[in-house]
This record gives structure tokens, C-alpha cells and sequence, in this order.
């Protein structure tokens, strides 16, 4: 999305109020983006609609359990299948 909007990190971070670095780690998925940023990524970016609204409702989603955390807190074990 960054590249699609023509800005590079430092420019895009420069707006959002973020470090480079931080953003990097965000691309790069070494940092969970929280939705405050991600709002502000997608208005820098011009994304808008459908798309807006599909990249909000997955950045409020990584905040929440995900099936095999509620698995392991009712004390079942998960095999995973290599």
C-alpha cells in the first residue's frame, strides 16, 4: 500500500508520527500494528472503502485470543501437524 501511495518509509513514518524503524518492524510483521496506526497508515495511504474497513477489522483482530490461546486456557493440548 505504501509503495502504491509513492512514499518510501521514512516519508510515510515522518506523517503517521512513527520511526522508521517502527514502521518497518509493522511491514516487515516483527510489530503488531494497532489500529490507531493503522488508521492513520490507511488515510496516508488513500485507501478507502471496502478495503479500508477489511484492513481495520484484521488490525483490531490481532488483539484478540486466537483459537489455539483458547484452547491451551481450557487445558487442552493442540497437536500441530508438521
Amino acid at each position: 500500500m505504501r509503495d502504491k501511495a509513492g512514499l518510501n518509509v521514512r516519508d510515510a513514518a515522518k506523517l503517521a508520527g512513527l520511526s522508521r524503524a517502527s514502521l518497518n518492524r509493522m511491514e516487515l510483521g516483527h510489530r503488531v500494528v494497532a489500529p490507531e496506526d493503522m488508521a492513520t497508515l490507511l488515510v496516508i495511504y488513500g485507501v478507502e472503502g471496502a478495503e479500508r474497513n477489511h484492513m481495520l477489522n484484521l488490525a483490531r483482530q490481532l488483539g484478540q485470543p486466537h483459537w489455539w490461546e483458547i484452547l491451551s486456557s481450557h487445558g487442552r493440548t493442540m497437536v500441530v501437524p508438521r
